[in-house]
């Protein structure tokens, strides 16, 4: 997904909105997760168990 955002970046000349503005090619269920936090900046995560989730920051392009 994260690449998919990235390819949408390029065409589009910004982020998507939400998930339903590119084709997602995984299942939902416990991720992966699409949020714009601003013009530049996004997260995707998975919810790990109750409390814990795995998150990709655009910032950083590393999943924390």
């Amino acid at each position: 997904m994260v690449i998919q955002i990235y390819e949408f970046e390029k065409i589009h000349n910004k982020l998507p909105n939400s998930i339903s503005d590119f084709k997602v090619d995984t299942e939902m269920g416990e991720g992966p997760y699409y949020e714009k936090l601003n013009d530049s900046t996004f997260i995707v995560f998975f919810n790990k168990g109750f409390d814990d989730k795995i998150i990709f920051n655009s910032n950083k392009k590393k999943w924390e």
